[in-house]
């Protein structure tokens, strides 16, 4: 995230920081594909793998 987002929007105070990581992790959690998974987001695997109640 640091090296992805962070770095690249050059935040000037922990509230831009804040308000930026609010956009960004939903993103990075739910619809960026992650080689390590099979280019499937992290919420998509977490899901899926989840036994049936």
């Amino acid at each position: 995230i640091k090296y992805e987002h962070l770095y690249l929007y050059g935040y000037e105070t922990p509230a831009e920081v804040e308000q930026g990581l609010q956009r960004y992790i939903p993103f990075y959690n739910e619809q960026r594909p992650h080689s390590a998974l099979d280019q499937q987001p992290p919420a998509a695997v977490h899901w899926t793998s989840m036994p049936d109640p």
